[in-house]
């Protein structure tokens, strides 16, 4: 197979139209200059970690994941070979909180001159359970019953399909009950509204879970709203909106390497980057000096 220099791994029904319309963009830029690319279309879900994973095997060296963070989630999870192949992101998805972390171009042709232009810089990110990678937050409790929401919310979508999903699922709130270890110090337990393990700063299409979160200081920042006064739910949601949420007492923002994460309540499931998975144990282990990405 000929390797093209650049591999554009994108959903065509993504971000309602937006990957096409960058894709059409991209060419013509990356035409004009007689730069050597190849597109690739996913049909199924999980079909971009198969390409990748093909590609990185025989050798092809940039990868670009062109859509929003499940997409990115999704090559990230195919990389077979990261020290001689790198990763590209141009962001076009519904949501784009990873590449909003890392101050990427959200115009399609300024991302494509930053990887042309640019060298890669290894990058964070989170290994889950020996094996799922995750690029920007994983975690339970409240956002997880929001995201179930939003997967059967068709009205509407991004930031407003989240708030809108946020307050039905404050209706009918529940506490969440964890034990949690840090960098395999002694088990502590939580009763909380969220425990957010970050790499990145957002989620939910923009929202700053994790204010402190650095792509330089080489830690997971660890986000626990813990049980509280119902009264002061919307006073810390409201913070979690301005990013102002480590300013409550509430709130712990721990630094670790690793955090091994176990739900008390059995029927709860987790936030990979946006997907659902059905597990009661998060093994959350920081991985450094592997991934190289455009930024």
């Amino acid at each position: 197979m000929y390797h093209y220099m650049y591999h554009f791994i994108l959903n065509p029904v993504a971000g309602k139209g937006k990957t096409l319309s960058a894709i059409e963009k991209i060419r013509k830029f990356l035409n004009e200059r007689r730069v050597s690319y190849h597109v690739h279309y996913t049909q199924y879900p999980r079909h971009a970690t198969e390409i990748t994973r093909e590609l990185t095997i025989e050798g092809s060296k940039n990868i670009i994941a062109m859509g929003g963070d499940g997409t990115v989630n999704e090559v990230l999870n195919g990389f077979a070979d990261f020290e001689s192949c790198n990763m590209g992101i141009i962001p076009c998805g519904s949501g784009n909180d990873f590449a909003k972390f890392i101050n990427l171009p959200f115009e399609p042709v300024k991302a494509m001159s930053l990887i042309l232009e640019g060298s890669p810089k290894f990058t964070d990110y989170i290994q889950v359970n020996g094996g799922k990678r995750v690029m920007n937050v994983t975690g339970m409790g409240l956002d997880v019953a929001v995201l179930e929401r939003c997967n059967r919310m068709k009205l509407f979508k991004g930031k407003l399909q989240y708030l809108i999903s946020l307050i039905i699922t404050l209706l009918k709130f529940k506490w969440y009950r964890f034990k949690l270890s840090f960098d395999g110090g002694e088990e502590q337990e939580r009763t909380a509204m969220i425990v957010a393990v970050c790499n990145g700063k957002y989620f939910g299409g923009g929202m700053p879970i994790s204010p402190l979160s650095s792509i330089e200081d080489n830690y997971l920042n660890v986000i626990i709203v813990n049980k509280m006064k119902k009264s002061r739910i919307p006073m810390a949601l409201l913070g979690m909106l301005r990013g102002k949420l480590l300013k409550y007492d509430f709130v712990e923002n721990i630094l670790c390497k690793r955090v091994w994460l176990k739900s008390l309540d059995e029927e709860d499931a987790v936030n990979m980057d946006g997907e659902l998975i059905r597990s009661v144990n998060l093994d959350c282990l920081l991985m450094q000096n592997q991934l190289k990405v455009f930024r």
